[in-house]
């Protein structure tokens, strides 16, 4: 009995791999711990390769401070945070999912198919996603959804409910159905992946660079193509509504992404192969075969370029558009938003470059323009939005209160950053004097213990000691003096604890503390000297004292 149900183990264990479907994804980076599991298996963590098949259902985690980069054959990219863990739910078909457990997960759908989606499934949602790219957030309490390119379909689990995201715009799903929608800067939230994402293409094998480049050209020119066609349909068109031309522009622009991105992954490749070359140690014929490689990514890279060129031409095209009603009365409307904004654009140029420097009052003055700026916005959003009612489908109208909402949440923040606390002048006035008397005592201490020990060194013990007791009440002075400069710098940090600038003021109050400071150790030193020879000498006159009775 145990022999069969041995032998039935092992037939089993060895029918496991047979059952296994690939899903198609390959790790094209790994950095730190990164382990893989089965689905049926919750102990069978190993650790990930990057020359492993993935299986349909394979569970992956990554560790903390740990990444992986996940591609399909179309070039779709994943990218994983630490302590993240997906599940690839199924083969890279047209209806491909992911699952994402826990963690921080960036896609990039590059293949724009007609018919087919990438859903990838949170805890509180699922978003459907099509030549798009997004980053995904879940948790056990909220998942997000942030779109950086593109759009995404996103399915609410608890009510059904299917909300469209649109590029630069997040949706906050949280436990129980909530959601909540707002615009974000995309420029900032692919900073927060520059570190993943500089890996992307880094590790490969020198002979697939062939196929991988086959794909990516594949996948580019399909892409190519599908745009220019659209440039042409709209070329014939006499008049070109103004909803068709904004939508060439954006998917001109998600192309340009996807054009960056593949261009990031020749760079890496191209790298590498330099590399390879320079080593030395390569016979003739793995020569001629790695420098065919190069010549094959520099082809590739002239050619998305290319690509990269002609996009930029059509995006610079003008297309005669019928601007519907209300064209006069939204250009009205836009140039009152630029004028507007314009303070405001001025203020985040000025503390982007350099913040140092900037008077209390200059901060003052630009939260004064800000909250201004923010009623403006206020009583031009109303104006927008009467007109929208007039004309529901005025795309310019929808956009601009978009614009309006995202300008009035950024100056909103700004508005934080700009609260600083403000020092009086009299408060930086008495440090500075604290600063000039305690200046001058140093020097004083120093021409005190010059004398006592040449002069006073040598006379009796009482001249002696009372020439020590006025140098310690001169250095008492000065602590009195420095402890009420600390008192006076440790309130004001501690008040601007919280800024995010600091004024010329707080700068300025922070170089003279730094001056008393030094200059208080200077005289500690020379304190600290002449207490030891007080000790002494005390203990002399005692004895003296003592002999006299």
């Amino acid at each position: 009995m145990k022999r069969v149900l041995a032998a039935f183990l092992v037939f089993s264990c060895l029918l496991v791999p047979a059952w296994a479907e690939d899903s198609g994804a390959r790790f094209s980076d790994l950095s730190g711990q990164v382990e893989v599991r089965p689905d049926a298996d919750e102990e069978a963590w190993s650790f990930a390769k990057l020359d492993m098949p993935l299986n349909v259902d394979d569970h992956v985690k990554t560790a903390e401070r740990s990444s992986a980069i996940l591609s399909f054959a179309d070039m779709t990219t994943f990218v994983m945070k630490p302590e993240s863990e997906i599940v690839l739910s199924s083969p890279a078909a047209k209806d491909s999912q992911i699952k994402l457990l826990a963690g921080n997960l960036w896609v990039n759908v590059k293949k724009m198919v007609k018919d087919g989606t990438m859903d990838i499934e949170m805890s509180q949602a699922v978003a459907g996603i099509k030549g798009t790219n997004i980053t995904c957030q879940s948790n056990i309490d909220e998942d997000r959804i942030s779109v950086l390119r593109g759009v995404a379909e996103v399915l609410i689990r608890e009510s059904q409910e299917k909300i469209t995201v649109n590029e630069g715009e997040e949706l906050v799903v949280k436990k129980g159905g909530k959601t909540e929608k707002s615009e974000i800067d995309i420029e900032a939230e692919k900073k927060k992946w520059d570190e993943e994402l500089s890996k992307m293409g880094a590790n490969f094998e020198l002979e697939e660079v062939p196929g991988i480049i086959q794909g990516l050209l594949q996948s580019e020119a399909e892409n190519f193509t599908a745009i220019i066609d659209d440039f042409k349909a709209l070329l014939a068109l006499g008049q070109v509504p103004l909803e068709d031309a904004q939508e060439f522009i954006k998917s001109a622009e998600r192309f340009t992404g996807v054009i960056m991105e593949d261009l990031l992954i020749l760079g890496a490749m191209r790298m590498k192969i330099d590399k390879t070359l320079g080593g030395g140690g390569l016979s003739p014929s793995q020569l001629t075969q790695v420098a065919g490689y190069q010549k094959m990514v520099a082809d590739a890279q002239v050619k998305i370029q290319g690509y990269q060129m002609e996009i930029a031409k059509m995006m610079k095209t003008k297309f005669k558009t019928d601007s519907g009603a209300g064209s006069e009365e939204i250009g009205q409307l836009q140039a009152e938003l630029t004028a507007a904004l314009e303070p405001v654009e001025n203020i985040l140029r000025e503390v982007s470059a350099n913040p140092a420097g900037l008077s209390q009052d200059w901060f003052a003055e630009a939260l004064d323009q800000c909250t201004i700026a923010l009623q403006e916005l206020d009583m031009l959003s109303q104006e927008v939005q009467s007109f929208l009612d007039a004309n529901p489908s005025s795309l310019p109208a929808q956009n601009m209160l978009k614009q309006i909402a995202a300008k009035q949440s950024q100056i909103s923040n700004l508005l934080k950053d700009l609260a600083v606390v403000e020092i009086d002048g009299s408060m930086l006035t008495e440090l500075q004097d604290i600063d000039d008397t305690m200046s001058d005592a140093i020097l004083l201490l120093n021409k005190q213990i010059e004398s006592y020990n040449t002069t006073v060194s040598g006379a009796d013990a009482e001249k002696r000691l009372s020439a020590s007791l006025s140098i310690m009440r001169d250095f008492s002075k000065s602590r009195r003096l420095y402890t009420n400069a600390q008192r006076l710098y440790d309130s004001t940090m501690r008040a601007t604890a919280g800024q995010k600038f600091k004024t010329a003021e707080q700068e300025e109050m922070e170089s003279i503390f730094d001056r008393i400071q030094n200059t208080y150790q200077q005289i500690g030193i020379g304190a600290d000297l002449l207490e030891s020879r007080l000790n002494d000498l005390e203990s002399q006159l005692s004895q003296f004292l003592n002999s006299g009775k």
